[in-house]
């Protein structure tokens, strides 16, 4: 059994940038619940949701989010969420992320995904600029942020 959902992740990241008053756009936020992902699968050996990530143009997508966002387009995110309450592993986590990634630019977060190997795997030969809705490989992420620590 995995400890929560992506769309409780995304709405835990949403929380925390309102709380600080900044803004966060659909492609930060996809970001950076990728390497809440990634860092859980590298850190704890475990999966922290089940949603899978696709290797888009612009980086990794849960398709679901990007069908619950999609309308924000490039415009911060306004939405009013709940803000999820998890367990101290898992919030201690997240916060780690954050604190890792959260001040960085959608843009420098695009930069950095787009080198690392998991990402460019998935997409092969792909034309940076083709669709691609191939899975990102759980345990290649484990495996190459695992390498990262």
């Amino acid at each position: 059994m995995v400890p929560t959902t992506a769309d409780k992740v995304a709405d835990y990241i949403i929380c925390y940038f309102q709380k600080k008053g900044e803004e966060i756009t659909h492609l930060k936020l996809q970001k950076l619940v990728y390497y809440s992902q990634a860092w859980f699968l590298a850190l704890h050996n475990k999966r922290l949701f089940n949603d899978r990530f696709e290797a888009w143009i612009h980086g990794p997508v849960v398709r679901s989010l990007y069908h619950r966002f999609k309308d924000y387009s490039w415009k911060p995110i306004v939405e009013e969420v709940d803000c999820p309450i998890f367990s101290n592993e898992i919030d201690d986590h997240i916060k780690e992320v954050l604190d890792a990634y959260g001040e960085l630019t959608a843009e420098d977060l695009e930069y950095i995904v787009h080198r690392e190997t998991p990402w460019l795997k998935a997409r092969g030969d792909l034309h940076p600029l083709e669709p691609s809705t191939a899975l990102i490989d759980e345990k290649e992420m484990k495996s190459f942020y695992k390498k990262l620590r």
